[in-house]
């Protein structure tokens, strides 16, 4: 989609089918968008990124890059990444017990307690750390992403 412009917006785990031969398939294109023709309201609460949430910033290529980053943390983690609402106000992940913290020291060091617990590829870390990064431009494009999966 992403190579002709378009961005799905709503990637969550309610829209992705496995059939029997383990291939994934995307739907529900009702928030389907591109340059010219940008979707009213866009994605499932807990599948946004924080940018959008906090301030209603649309960064195209990054969007759906979060969506994926967080469906990928619940599959390997049995866990949502963020709980709440506050989370996003706060800045900060569900796991974390302060107030305010280094979103991505604090991730980095989670992640490093569950990739044990776990028994996870550490190049699961890297990705993680640069899909669902709070700041958007440190996040991988969507070519970035596709590029890392593949050499896992």
């Amino acid at each position: 989609l992403e190579k002709k412009g378009y961005y799905h917006w709503d990637i969550s785990l309610s829209n992705i089918l496995i059939n029997k031969d383990n291939n994934i398939k995307i739907i529900d294109y009702s928030c389907l968008s591109n340059n010219n023709n940008i979707s009213d309201n866009p994605g499932s609460f807990y599948f946004v990124p924080p940018e959008y949430l906090i301030n209603k910033k649309l960064i195209l290529d990054k969007f759906d890059v979060f969506s994926i980053g967080h469906i990928l943390f619940i599959l390997l983690f049995k866990c949502n990444l963020i709980k709440s609402s506050k989370c996003y106000m706060s800045k900060c992940w569900s796991f974390c017990k302060n107030d305010i913290c280094n979103r991505n020291d604090c991730l980095s060091k989670y992640l490093d307690s569950l990739i044990d617990k776990f028994k996870i590829k550490k190049i699961y870390k890297k990705i993680l750390i640069n899909t669902v990064t709070f700041d958007y431009k440190k996040r991988f494009s969507i070519n970035q992403l596709h590029e890392m999966l593949n050499n896992s």
